[in-house]
C-alpha cells in the first residue's frame, strides 16, 4: 500500500483585496474632501466659542466686517438695504435659515441694526458663526 504523502503549499499573501480596499478608501477620501463647505472670501476675525455646529445644508450668511462693510454671501450692501436685499433671495423668510458671520471687533449696535432688519423681514432663525476654542 502506498502512502500519500502531502507537500505543504506556503501560504501567500492575496494583493488584490488589499488594494481594493486602499482604492475604496482613496475614493471615499477625495469625495470627501470634495464635499467640504469652505468659506472664501471676506476676512473676518470669528469671537471663539465652546461649542461649534456643522451644518452642510446650502445656506446664506450675512457677514459684518470691522472695517463697517455688510455682506450678503459675497454682495456687498448696507445695513439700510440688508433686508430688500435678502428678500429676493428667499421665497419664505419665515422658514430662512440665515448664518451670521461678525468680527469679534465689531460695535454690538451694529448687529442689533442688522439682526432688527432681518427680524422685520420675518426671518426668525439666525446663527452666530464662531471658531472653536482650542
Amino acid at each position: 500500500m502506498k502512502i500519500k504523502s502531502f507537500t505543504k503549499k506556503q501560504s501567500r499573501v492575496e494583493m488584490m483585496p488589499l488594494i481594493d480596499t486602499m482604492f475604496l478608501l482613496l475614493v471615499f477620501f477625495i469625495y470627501t474632501m470634495l464635499n467640504m463647505v469652505v468659506h472664501k472670501g471676506i476676512d473676518v476675525d470669528l469671537p471663539k466659542g465652546k461649542k461649534t455646529v456643522s451644518n452642510k445644508e446650502d445656506y446664506h450668511v450675512v457677514i459684518l466686517t470691522e472695517s463697517g462693510e455688510v455682506y450678503v454671501n459675497e454682495d456687498l450692501v448696507t445695513i439700510e438695504t440688508l433686508g430688500s436685499h435678502l428678500a429676493g433671495i428667499f421665497e419664505n423668510p419665515e422658514e430662512a435659515v440665515l448664518y451670521l458671520r461678525v468680527d469679534k471687533s465689531v460695535e454690538h449696535g451694529r448687529v442689533v441694526s442688522a439682526m432688527d432688519e432681518l427680524r422685520i423681514l420675518g426671518i426668525r432663525k439666525m446663527f452666530f458663526e464662531v471658531e472653536q476654542k482650542k
